[in-house]
């Protein structure tokens, strides 16, 4: 089974002609709501690949927290670790225009209550993998992973925002996947610098940690470095101009569909094409969740990609 842990919110879209200045009233002529947040799309997106699924987080007592858990139960994502608390599901409110351009307001809500506690001992099992990200409580992510590696899991934090990494989280950790502009911010704590920074941040992060660590960087795919000191890269799948909508939860995807396929038992760099495409694929249509493909879809365009080069 994968654990999902993490921040659930409901993403409220407002298209506007332009974004707004001070004190400056617009109207938006469209609203949209979309469930997500990080660990609702990533659990989201593992289950479209097949794989047995729980989703860990809190919403309020709300009718966006029940969407939220509706949406993702109708999908094939267990939610019975999803805690519902007398305080406002998390909302993400985004203000869109003619351009594409965005503002965001996010609104952490129920997501500040979120424990470690809510994970039972009892599903901490080996075999079993626990994926979390670092969106809004740190103190209960490392106490998870803490725990979730002492009983035998396999653990993966998508460092998303970033943080500051110390041996004690590193030594928790099985694999770290983060985007390249999150290794950039890395790379100039460590005072990196050259040509293949993603390369560079990989091989240091996984020597330092004894670990995988996965590096994306959008249309340019994505990169491995493994404990050993193997690494190969992986292209992108490149989709036509006019096909890209939206591609704010296109890394989610990338997580959800890479773990899935891990715990499917695929080897590393199968997985990482499958993530790969189900990322671009993702991007396709507004809205997180409901653009996600399932592993059929995936499995059309697969062929489509190369495979993993050596670095």
């Amino acid at each position: 089974m994968i654990i999902v842990f993490g921040s659930l919110y409901m993403q409220l879209l407002a298209d506007v002609e332009q974004l707004p200045k001070q004190a400056q009233n617009l109207k938006a002529p469209q609203l949209r709501y979309f469930p997500g947040g990080k660990a609702g799309n990533q659990a989201f997106a593992a289950a479209r690949m097949g794989e047995k699924v729980a989703v860990v987080g809190c919403v309020g007592n709300d009718d966006f927290g029940h969407e939220i858990t509706d949406n993702l139960k109708k999908n094939g994502v267990m939610t019975s670790g999803v805690a519902r608390l007398p305080k406002p599901t998390g909302t993400w409110i985004t203000l869109k225009n003619k351009n594409g351009e965005r503002q965001y307001i996010t609104y952490a809500g129920a997501n500040e209550k979120i424990s470690d506690e809510q994970v039972p001992d009892e599903i901490l099992n080996a075999g079993n993998y626990v994926l979390v990200q670092m969106s809004d409580s740190s103190d209960a992510v490392f106490k998870l992973l803490a725990r979730a590696k002492a009983q035998g899991c396999k653990t993966i934090l998508n460092m998303s925002p970033v943080i500051e990494l110390s041996s004690d989280i590193l030594k928790n950790i099985d694999m770290l996947v983060l985007n390249s502009r999150e290794a950039e911010k890395i790379a100039k704590s460590l005072k990196l610098s050259g040509e293949n920074i993603d390369v560079q941040i990989a091989r240091a992060l996984s020597k330092g940690g004894k670990i995988t660590v996965i590096v994306t960087s959008g249309e340019n795919g994505s990169i491995a470095i493994q404990e050993n000191g193997k690494g190969y890269r992986v292209p992108s799948y490149r989709l036509e101009d006019d096909q890209i909508v939206e591609s704010v939860s296109a890394g989610d995807c990338y997580c959800g569909t890479l773990v899935a396929c891990l715990h499917k038992g695929d080897d590393l760099d199968k997985a990482m094409r499958y993530a790969s495409v189900a990322a671009s694929l993702s991007i396709r249509e507004e809205g997180a969740q409901s653009s996600f493909p399932f592993r059929a879809d995936v499995d059309e365009h697969i062929d489509q990609i190369a495979g993993a080069t050596p670095l």
